[in-house]
């Protein structure tokens, strides 16, 4: 396309007036770096030039860019990949965490009884850690259970229910182990030596109830899977073996030659 002046010149994307015969000629920004223009068509050389170095700088960009979202995406992918291979919790650790809840309430009864009933130091320690530990498993699983939007057992009024008299009447239905109001009552009678037998007596069925309890949630297909579920059961596994074996031990020296063994 040419005028009484010049001709119309493509460089890039940019039009321009240049001025002189119409030449059939490759333009870009570095054919026209020596290339004498009018200061109008200087500006446009500059724009020209800018375009050029504005297209490698959006190049650059569009690579990063690029390399950011894959780089996103595959953290994503990862993320809801491990999501759904994560195990959930089930209604069988719910019901299990509940129930221990009420299972070491009672538990929290029984060493209760200890101070008043016997001078032994080493019933009343083995009774300090039990209160201890439970105190703490028990907070331990509200928040579990909190934090699944689950019913939340209060331990306290388990405890009431349990030592309200007369009779400690108790809910029908009992965890493994538990003691029925009877035996509570029992124990709440007894003093001195008889007490520390019925107590050790009592305190290891007590604690194979929650081993039954332990095993009947890792025996539920798909139950004991989430990791804190299986953390805690069998953190709990082994603090009562433990306990146990240790009360079994002192209840064999309360027992020893010269004293008459409680049925």
């Amino acid at each position: 396309m040419t005028s009484r002046a010049g001709s119309l010149r493509r460089i890039g994307n940019v039009v321009i007036w240049a001025t002189g015969k119409f030449e059939e000629a490759s333009w870009s920004a570095e054919n026209i770096k020596n290339y004498t223009l009018t200061p109008r068509l200087q500006s446009y050389r500059e724009l020209a030039t800018n375009c050029a170095r504005n297209t490698l700088f959006t190049e650059s960009m569009n690579r990063l860019l690029n390399h950011t979202v894959m780089c996103g995406l595959a953290t994503i992918t990862t993320a809801v990949a491990s999501a759904q291979q994560a195990p959930h919790y089930t209604a069988a650790d719910v019901r299990f965490m509940q129930g221990m809840i009420g299972h070491h309430a009672q538990a929290l009864v029984m060493v209760a009884l200890i101070p008043d009933r016997t001078t032994r130091a080493d019933l009343r320690a083995l009774g300090e850690r039990i209160r201890v530990s439970q105190t703490d498993e028990i907070k331990l699983m509200q928040q579990w259970l909190r934090e699944r939007n689950q019913s939340v057992p209060d331990p306290a009024a388990h405890q009431h229910q349990m030592t309200d008299m007369p009779g400690m009447a108790m809910s029908d239905t009992l965890m493994p182990g538990m003691l029925t109001s009877g035996q509570l009552t029992e124990l709440g009678k007894a003093r001195g030596a008889d007490f520390e037998r019925l107590f050790l007596k009592d305190m290891i069925q007590h604690h194979e109830g929650a081993l039954a309890m332990v095993a009947t949630l890792l025996g539920t297909t798909g139950s004991g899977q989430e990791p804190e579920v299986f953390r805690f059961a069998a953190e709990v596994d082994a603090d009562q073996r433990a306990e146990i074996a240790r009360m079994s031990a002192l209840l064999d020296r309360l027992n020893g030659p010269g004293t008459t063994p409680r049925p």
